[in-house]
């Protein structure tokens, strides 16, 4: 099973009714699925908007065949000038259903005007068609998707959409809290999973025989990260951000390695009890060591490391250059010319002495 990192992006298509309705909707309804699917989720709606100068009574319905079911948020809206409705829809296509490629509509037609004081006026004009294709193959494999924490926990409240890859397009198939399981059929699928209105992971892959995926969410994080030299010290700031929920036993510590070599490690804060929230600012001032000191910010829950953030500090040599060629033939030098001068004086010491020694001729 391969994962790849992809985005979404969605364009609403416009239609224009003749009666001052527009009807929009994310993109082509088109499902691959096995029989017996539950087709639900956020991407499964049209949005009508009333263009003209009437009030409008505007009916919903439908007309899929047997063995889909379509459910409808409402089968009948009243439609103020300027305002909109979101319809939304699921389906049901019944493990009755025989592999086939089905069609249907969905028809918002407009039946009436409402005058301001209720009264009603029958108008007849076409319905808008929103056309649904389902293509029921009768291959499927199992999937499931749970979306869990760093130690293992599921998270009960994060919501889980699976899309899938039609001509160039990813359609919603499904919707679920915590664990989303289904049949699908061999293809290309792409898990989303949100929490708090914010997207927390995103990501493709294919499913070729029965697939268990667990989503791993970090929903506390180290935050405004920033580190660097300052006063012949290095200083590392930073927040830190609790999203997830009230927790317990939670700790802050760094580790550090220069040039990959562990260093030194230590303990940042003890925060026992911790309920949602942004904390800090926090500072660590370590002393440098010249090469590449890499440090890594942790944040602990009992024994499983729920956060993690790292930066990078060089730190140049004391001298702040490197040697140049004129360093070496001086040091070169250096070693070469010392001694042979002191053994040059050395001699001259030697000689004098014995001169000294020697007596000197009668004439």
């Amino acid at each position: 099973m391969s994962i790849l990192i992809l985005t979404l992006f969605v364009i609403p298509k416009p239609a224009f009714c003749d009666v001052g309705l527009a009807v929009t909707y994310p993109h082509a309804f088109y499902f691959p699925v096995p029989p017996g699917t539950i087709i639900n989720g956020s991407d499964l709606y049209m949005k009508l908007k009333n263009i003209g100068d009437e009030t409008l009574m505007v009916n919903i319905t439908a007309d899929p065949p047997n063995g889909i079911e379509v459910h409808l948020s409402t089968n009948q809206i009243i439609l103020k000038p300027g305002r909109e409705y979101v319809l939304r829809f699921w389906l049901n296509v019944t493990s009755e259903l025989v592999p086939d490629v089905y069609s249907f509509k969905i028809y918002a037609a407009p039946v009436a005007t409402v005058s301001r004081e209720g009264g009603m006026s029958a108008i007849a004009f076409p319905a808008y068609a929103v056309p649904v294709k389902v293509d029921v193959s009768g291959l499927s494999y199992s999937l499931v998707i749970r979306a869990v924490d760093p130690g293992g926990s599921l998270i009960s409240d994060a919501l889980i959409r699976l899309f899938v890859l039609v001509d160039d397009s990813w359609n919603q198939l499904s919707e679920q809290k915590g664990i989303l399981s289904l049949k699908v059929i061999p293809g290309t699928y792409r898990v989303v999973v949100m929490r708090g209105g914010k997207i927390w992971y995103d990501e493709t892959f294919e499913v070729n025989n029965d697939t268990s995926l667990d989503v791993l969410i970090k929903l506390m994080y180290f935050q405004s990260v920033d580190a660097g030299l300052s006063e012949g010290k290095i200083v590392v700031r930073f927040y830190f951000v609790n999203e997830y929920k009230h927790v317990q036993n939670v700790i802050l510590v760094y580790e550090r390695d220069v040039d990959g070599e562990p260093l030194d490690s230590g303990l940042i804060a003890t925060l026992g009890d911790l309920p949602v929230g942004m904390y800090g600012p926090y500072t660590i001032v370590l002393e440098p060591k010249y090469g590449k000191n890499t440090i890594k910010l942790k944040a602990i829950v009992g024994t499983v490391v729920f956060a993690e953030a790292t930066v990078d500090v060089n730190v140049p040599k004391p001298h702040g250059r490197n040697p140049t060629w004129i360093d070496i033939l001086t040091v070169v030098a250096v070693i070469v010319l010392v001694p042979l001068a002191i053994l040059a004086v050395k001699k001259k010491v030697l000689r004098r002495l014995k001169s000294r020694r020697e007596p000197k001729r009668k004439s």
